[in-house]
């Protein structure tokens, strides 16, 4: 009976031990499963929950292949004049990240990031709603159904950011891009600093296949809304891209092109 219990008792041992290492294995967290399929951790250190989340959802079961992120920050103008609200230089970051997911060596996904953050303490100080536009060629690639999610950001006092708005579709969508907003947040007593960050997922039109050249790029810009009236820019259609109509408005703007890292 001894003999009995004793190997019972190594028995459970063991269930716990293989428990406790399955368990393990299921809670992995969306951050370490695309750790381990190749996004760095400076990249991922940048996305939220619910972003991170998306891009699992996103890769699946398939490998992601060419990274490539760029910042550019905001320059001003050779004006020796300081406008009323203009943003000051490397006050404003913007950063467009992109990869692709391929599956049997052809490009099934291009997932495009862009993130924008007002970094200094010398915030616009007219914060309303600026306008994000992201262009890309419209010949290669399409923006399907639930290919898009937006979120707004704020820090009090330096404190971590924290989501103020979400948005699940753009405001304007072309055959060649997309035309957002985002709301920038408001205290007249509160050191508060403003950022935001956007998910776009493109789908190839044609089988694409995995290489290194440089093809197209995707086109980002970014227009600071300086009108104290006005509290946001409509969106405009150039072919088939999406533009902000700011004809005789006050604004400011930045914008980045990137490339895309892969071969047809």
């Amino acid at each position: 009976m001894k003999k009995l219990k004793k190997i019972l008792s190594v028995c459970l041992v063991l269930c716990m031990l293989l428990l406790t290492n399955i368990v393990s294995f299921a809670v992995k967290s969306p951050y370490d499963i695309l750790l381990e399929k190749g996004l760095p951790s400076e990249y991922l250190d940048t996305l939220s929950d619910e972003i991170l989340i998306k891009t699992l959802n996103a890769v699946g079961d398939n490998e992601i292949d060419s990274f490539n992120t760029e910042t550019v920050c905001f320059q001003e103008s050779d004006d020796s004049i300081q406008t009323y609200g203009a943003i000051s230089e490397s006050s404003f970051y913007l950063t467009i990240s992109n990869y692709t997911i391929k599956s049997d060596n052809n490009i099934i996904l291009v997932v495009v990031n862009v993130s924008w953050e007002w970094a200094s303490k010398e915030k616009p100080m007219i914060r309303k709603t600026d306008s994000i536009t992201v262009n890309w060629d419209a010949s290669l690639f399409t923006l399907e159904e639930n290919s898009f999610y937006s979120q707004d950001y704020y820090s009090v006092h330096g404190s971590p950011w924290q989501i103020a708005r979400e948005y699940g579709t753009p405001s304007h969508i072309n055959q060649g891009g997309i035309g957002y907003y985002t709301t920038l947040s408001s205290s007249a007593t509160v050191d508060l600093l403003n950022g935001g960050a956007s998910m776009i997922l493109l789908y190839p039109k044609e089988a694409i296949k995995v290489g290194s050249t440089n093809l197209p790029s995707v086109n980002v810009e970014y227009v600071h809304n300086r009108a104290p009236l006005i509290s946001s820019f409509s969106f405009g259609v150039i072919g088939v891209s999406v533009n902000v109509n700011t004809a005789f408005m006050l604004h400011d703007s930045i914008a980045k092109a990137t490339s895309l890292r892969f071969s047809r």
